[in-house]
């Protein structure tokens, strides 16, 4: 992401990112959480305001049902 950044971005220019997690075939105890919270964690504290859009594609019913889980590790700022 930050060679992205500092390569592919016009400067003075406001930049977004768009993020897309695809979960084919992973069941809700499969899910790698703690690289999840990681990624999250790591793009609000280097890349914040960036995220345009978060897209979860094939998602089963538990995991889009336990979305509050996940909503609760995204600060306000990003909600």
């Amino acid at each position: 992401m930050t060679y992205v950044i500092q390569k592919a971005v016009i400067p003075g220019k406001a930049e977004t990112t768009v993020t897309i997690i695809d979960l084919n075939g992973v069941s809700m105890t499969q899910i790698p959480v703690k690289a999840l919270k990681k990624f999250l964690q790591s793009s609000q504290t280097y890349f914040r305001g960036r995220a345009y859009k978060l897209f979860i594609l094939n998602a089963n019913m538990l995991i889009r049902g336990s979305f509050g889980i996940f909503k609760a590790m995204i600060d306000e700022f990003s909600a």
